[in-house]
């Protein structure tokens, strides 16, 4: 015997050396196909169920496959049709026949129809950050894997509500600043649609424009102030702040952001221009520049001319020297000339800088002119100096140096002496005239000042004199300005720091500034690096940040003239809990057993940061965790079932709020219980033994009854079970009565007899086994059994667990119409309540998960065990209203 197989099947050579017909073929096969609902994308994988063959030969298979009718030869016994080989709309069919070689099976078949593929898209836009003045353009790039043509589908949406533009590009006009415009595109082959793709851009700030800068005068001099004229645009209509930056010679002049400046920073043949920079109070726009100026030569000056030294000797040379020498330009007196005419005894002897003794003699009267020439060579006016006597020749002092050259406040401004000569060979002395703007300092005569004599911006000069013993020498001046001190921030901090969104946070800043200015603070807010419009001291989160944000403060001090260094602090906003939900019970006044409690949110709690919030309810039972069983109707167990609840019990409702980070405060609300109640997790441990008895019915586990023999009144039970024994406890509440002409008066039938038209009535006792019960107080109720068991000839009483009577009572004597009277003792015999009834009267009572024995005259009636012997076993009975 050969075999081969295709898949589960296989290809049997069968002989038969027997009689013919020994053999017998294969059963049908079972097909189905891996993917049911295939797309093109998918391949066919054909699964064959193991075939069945009576004789259990080998069975091959023969697998034919049929694409829209038409048999596929090259796919002959393929389990898989690949995807490459299928297209949307195809019928396929696999056509299955099992052989054992000799007989064939009944043919199999499956058939699918390939389905259709959704397109894709991929969305993109034409700017991620476009202005006011841009179109935003959408671009889609398709496919579909069945060649089909892709048609797409725009939807403009502003601020998340949709708009009518609809077509892939979304016009300037459209758009306005910090608007968030999302693009949303849906594919579609003609059959149906792709999944939608979306992109979302903001409309960003349009930063303002200068369109022209100039200064003017377009020749300065040194002395002039040269100012700055700006027109500007904001293509968003935003007020536009300027900041102007001066440069001379290209050089940045640092502290400088006003729209003039003045002649302290530039000289003459420097360069100057300025760059205008807007502000729309969001963004700086592109910086503009003006064309440059360049500041003329102005002339030089001179205060006087001075002879050096004032007294001449024979052996002395004389310099001319002008005093005081002044340029607007900031030229140096050493960097230009002075041009000189020396007289003596009124006589021109020279024009240089000098004279010496060959041209003058003891006696003679000397002086000098000067004339001051700039490097431009420009000649300012021309000055004389005073007459000198050749006389005794003083020391001489070459120079007085000042530093620092720019003090400020706290500085000690010390002199430094240049060399000092006397011809003579002298000792030589010196004396120090300080002067500030021009006013002597008395009493300062050393070679230093300290800061208390002078503030800044004012002039401070000191004029050093050599002496030696006979005469003084010259005096050699020096002067400096005293600078402004910038203030300065000690110290910056922001409170709260547990900063949460619905806060404002504040910052306290501490200052100083060495002159004792006034201090003036500039705040400049950002959030998570944006800057903000916000320039006070605080910053409100209900309008500037949210949770998780970074809150940075920069503060910069201004003393009215210059800007202190920036100090910066930040807070990072905290999560914010959500508050208390709105809730509400229903049913408002349930009744138990048969109400269901339902806690529903009224109003949702609300959360400052916007997060989205979780619900979960929970329920107090008596201000206790309730742990019972719940089910969800909205709210993770907000129900709590019908068959739960118990008269006079006081259910209370949470549902508390949850942000994802953290639980807001409960929201509650309560409802009493009222009405009849009962437990449903109630368990017999014996069965039920109900006699003979008529008139019962056992429903879902419950024995219940009804009697119809009087008004309305309905008493229920609850019984849990105990371990040994059991407790019977009966209250009863009378909501109605009815007044009868008997002579028994009025009252409320509580009883059920055994026969309507009979007279056994309902008792509640002990058994002869009471030894075995646990000790405990009683309430009993009792009844006269009517006139069969006549008058006294059947009492009632209260019994402890040994059966000893604790109480007997004599139920009256009523008439052979009677039916019975109600009587409730508590343990101590003390009578709770008596109601008596007569003929006629109509109740109604239901009776659940209580067995009644009926009672023998005169006797002891059937009871309830308590040792396991009896009827029921381990049991608590409590009635509630």
């Amino acid at each position: 015997m050969n075999m081969t197989t295709i898949g589960p099947c296989a290809i049997l050579i069968l002989v038969c050396s027997g009689a013919a017909g020994c053999n017998q073929a294969p059963g049908a096969l079972s097909l189905s196909l891996v993917t049911e609902a295939p797309t093109t994308t998918d391949d066919l994988v054909l699964q064959l169920a193991s075939p069945n063959d009576p004789d259990d030969d080998p069975v091959a298979c023969v697998v034919t496959w049929f694409l829209d009718g038409d048999a596929q030869g090259e796919h002959v016994d393929a389990l898989t049709i690949p995807a490459a080989a299928t297209a949307k709309h195809q019928t396929w069919k696999a056509y299955v026949v099992p052989s054992d070689g000799t007989l064939e099976g009944p043919a199999s078949s499956v058939e699918v129809v390939i389905l259709n593929t959704p397109p894709e898209a991929e969305l993109s836009l034409s700017s991620t950050a476009p202005l006011t003045i841009d179109d935003v353009a959408g671009s889609v790039a398709s496919s579909d894997v069945d060649g089909d043509e892709v048609s797409v589908g725009f939807r403009w949406y502003l601020n998340n509500e949709e708009t009518v533009y609809t077509e892939a590009t979304l016009p300037s006009e459209a758009t306005q600043r910090g608007q968030l415009w999302t693009l949303e595109a849906i594919p579609h082959d003609g059959e149906e649609s792709g999944v939608m793709v979306s992109a979302t851009v903001s409309i960003e700030n349009t930063a303002p424009i200068m369109e022209h800068v100039t200064l003017s005068p377009e020749e300065p001099y040194e002395s002039d102030l040269i100012e700055v004229s700006v027109d500007a645009r904001d293509d968003d209509g935003d007020p536009i702040a300027l900041t102007y930056a001066w440069y001379v010679n290209g050089e940045l002049v640092s502290g400088e952001n006003e729209s003039v400046l003045t002649g302290e920073h530039f000289d003459k043949h420097q360069e100057v221009y300025v760059e205008v920079r807007g502000n729309d109070g969001f963004i700086d726009g592109d910086a503009l520049s003006s064309a440059a100026v360049r500041v003329l030569n102005s002339p030089p000056s001179i205060m006087g001319v001075a002879l050096e030294p004032t007294e001449i000797y024979e052996a002395s040379e004389v310099n001319c020297s002008p005093q005081g020498w002044s340029d607007v330009d900031g030229d140096l007196e050493d960097e230009g000339s002075f041009e000189f005419a020396w007289e003596v005894n009124s006589v021109q002897v020279g024009t240089s800088a000098s004279l010496d003794g060959e041209s003058f003699n003891r006696g003679d009267h000397v002086h000098c002119r000067a004339t001051p020439v700039d490097s431009d060579a420009a000649e300012g006016d021309e000055l004389s100096s005073g007459v000198v006597t050749v006389s005794n020749t003083p020391p001489v002092l070459a120079s007085v140096d000042l530093s620092p050259d720019e003090p400020v406040e706290g500085d000690t401004i010390t002199t430094a002496l240049g060399t000092a000569t006397d011809d003579d060979g002298d000792p030589i002395d010196f004396s120090y005239a300080w002067s500030v703007d021009g006013t002597v300092v008395f009493g300062a005569d050393d070679p230093q000042l300290g800061s208390e004599h002078f503030d800044k911006h004012q002039v401070v000069s000191v004029a050093v004199v050599p002496s030696d013993d006979a005469d003084s020498g010259s005096p050699v001046i020096d002067s400096v300005t005293a600078q402004n001190s910038s203030p300065e921030i000690t110290s910056l901090s922001l409170s709260p720091m547990d900063l949460t969104t619905d806060d404002v946070v504040t910052s306290a800043v501490s200052i100083t500034d060495a002159d004792g200015d006034e201090v003036t603070l500039s705040f400049a807010w950002s959030v998570d690096g944006t800057p903000l419009m916000e320039t006070s001291p605080s910053l409100d989160g209900a309008d500037w940040f949210s949770k998780g944000e970074n809150v940075v403060i920069d503060v910069t001090p201004n003393d009215g003239e210059d800007d202190g260094a920036s100090s910066s602090a930040s807070v990072v906003v905290s999560n914010t809990a959500p508050g208390a939900p709105t809730v509400y019970i229903t049913p408002t006044v349930p009744e138990g057993y048969d109400d269901e409690l339902l806690c529903s949110v009224a109003v949702a709690a609300t959360d400052a940061d916007g997060d989205a919030l979780a619900y979960f309810t929970t329920w107090l039972l008596d201000d206790v965790p309730y742990t019972g069983t719940t089910s969800t109707t909205t709210v993770s167990g907000d129900t709590v079932p019908s068959g739960t609840c118990v008269g006079g019990e006081v259910w209370t409702c949470q549902i508390t709020a949850d942000d994802g980070e953290d639980d807001g405060p409960p929201g509650e609300d309560e409802v009493t219980i009222g009405g009849a109640y009962l437990q449903d997790d109630f368990t017999v441990d014996y069965g039920w033994d109900m006699g003979s008895s008529s008139g019962y019915l056992i429903q879902d586990g419950q024995l219940e009854w009804t009697l119809t023999y009087g008004t309305g009144e309905i008493m229920s039970f609850e019984i849990e079970p105990l371990s040994g024994g059991f407790v019977l406890e009966f209250d009863i509440r009378v909501e109605s009565m009815t007044e009868h002409p008997s002579s028994s008066g009025y009252g409320l039938y509580l009883g059920l007899l055994d026969d309507l038209t009979g007279s056994e009535g309902l008792h509640l006792m002990f058994s002869d086994c009471g030894s075995s019960c646990d000790e405990h107080d009683w309430r009993f109720t009792g009844m006269s059994c009517g006139d069969n068991c006549g008058y006294g000839a059947s009492g009632y009483a209260v019994f402890d667990v040994d059966y000893h009577v604790i109480s007997e009572f004599e139920p009256g004597y009523f008439s052979s119409s009677a039916r019975t009277s109600l009587y409730v003792y508590d343990s101590s015999g003390a009578l709770v309540l008596e109601h008596t009834s007569g003929t006629g009267d109509s109740y109604e009572h239901t009776f659940r998960y209580l067995y009644i024995g009926t009672s023998t005259r005169g006797t002891r009636p059937t009871s309830i065990c308590c040792d396991g012997s009896g009827i029921i076993d381990n049991l608590e009975v409590r009635a509630w209203e």
